[in-house]
């Protein structure tokens, strides 16, 4: 099978196309500026709020993203760099809510950052194919 990966980016809009033995088997569209769950960033500790036990992440956006102390491993401080995914995107005057858990789902498997291997996904109902991609 051969399996390749074609990318555009126009105006700061990217698109992605998959084929599979040149046949389409997924596409992926991103408007400019446009930030959605499971986007993976680059943020910086801007200020840690006691009351409300969260971190404001400035993450290159008009608006703070907020980070719940339950979503962060550890205590960074200010001015600290963090790699961050969006749990939920902005909306109205909301910044975006932010953890340092990352997870990335794909077609087969979902990778977690903190676990110690790749897990199958649960898609995968034939027994023989999932216990196969549990052993690599």
């Amino acid at each position: 099978m051969k399996r390749k990966i074609y990318i555009k980016q126009n105006k700061g809009d990217e698109q992605a196309a998959i084929t599979e033995d040149d046949i389409l088997v997924g596409y992926l569209f991103q408007k400019a500026g446009e930030i959605n769950r499971g986007t993976v960033l680059m943020g910086y500790v801007k200020d840690y709020v006691p009351s409300l036990g969260a971190f404001f992440i400035d993450a290159g956006t008009h608006l703070p993203g907020f980070l719940p102390e339950k979503f962060v491993d550890g205590k960074p401080k200010t001015g600290s760099p963090l790699v961050l995914q969006v749990v939920k995107p902005p909306l109205g005057s909301k910044g975006m809510t932010l953890s340092s858990k990352i997870t990335i789902a794909g077609d087969m498997c979902v990778i977690s950052g903190d676990a110690k291997k790749c897990c199958v996904s649960f898609k995968i109902k034939d027994k023989v194919e999932r216990q196969r991609l549990e052993s690599i």
